[in-house]
């Protein structure tokens, strides 16, 4: 419990930077359920930090044994980082409804309500990366919304930019793409631009979440059996 907190599972984010070595350039995580949309920032920070040296990073665990607070300060600014994704979301979730509400009352009112809901505020407690995530999974929703108003399809393109880095934050939020797939489907009854929009935005969320994910290809059969591993823990939830 010297390297742990109290939190469920908060351990999974530094753990999976623990296998990272930038020395021999090798920056698999093994462990792919967190993207490096969240894993790679994090970790270039917290290499930052400890050049400041405001906390201290080193391979040796024994260290941690002996310093806790360290380990602690790791923790304390997992948090920091995953919280201010979260207060930039509610910047975006403002956007959002102003975009769909008249009424600037209404539009102050449910952004309150997102930002102090039990959800997001609990999980912008944890080192985990739900709220931090909903940053990008609501910038998503922010281009559909600017696309359905507008009709420019650089919207569209940037939705499904932000889809995949969605996707490459969090595995289970790159379920956001189906939002994209629905305002293709349901904006224009051109058969052909369908399919040319679903072809070349599926291209481009593929592509971003590659591009910040590249081992998910390189160590395509561990990142199998983690999703296939996560399938059964997924389906015991439901």
């Amino acid at each position: 419990y010297l390297i742990r907190s109290a939190g469920a599972d908060e351990q999974r984010g530094l753990l999976a930077l623990s296998k990272i070595n930038p020395a021999k350039c090798n920056f698999d995580p093994h462990f792919y359920e967190y993207g490096g949309v969240y894993l790679y920032p994090m970790g270039a920070s917290l290499y930052i930090l400890s050049k400041l040296k405001i906390l201290t990073v080193t391979s040796d665990m024994s260290f941690y044994f002996l310093h806790p607070d360290e380990m602690g300060k790791m923790y304390i600014w997992g948090r920091v980082f995953g919280a201010i994704g979260s207060l930039i979301s509610i910047i975006v979730f403002f956007l959002i409804c102003k975009e769909l509400f008249k009424n600037k009352r209404l539009v102050y009112l449910l952004t309150f309500f997102y930002g102090t809901s039990a959800g997001f505020a609990i999980w912008s407690h944890y080192l985990k990366p739900f709220s931090y995530g909903m940053l990008w999974f609501l910038s998503t929703l922010y281009m559909l919304v600017k696309f359905y108003k507008e009709g420019k399809e650089k919207y569209l393109y940037f939705a499904s930019i932000f889809s995949g880095i969605s996707f490459g934050t969090l595995l289970s939020y790159g379920y956001i793409y189906w939002a994209v797939v629905v305002f293709i489907i349901f904006y224009s009854k051109n058969l052909k631009w369908k399919v040319k929009h679903f072809f070349l935005t599926f291209i481009i969320f593929l592509c971003v979440f590659f591009i910040t994910n590249p081992y998910v290809l390189i160590s395509h059969k561990e990142f199998w059996q983690e999703l296939q591993y996560l399938k059964v823990y997924w389906q015991r939830d439901i």
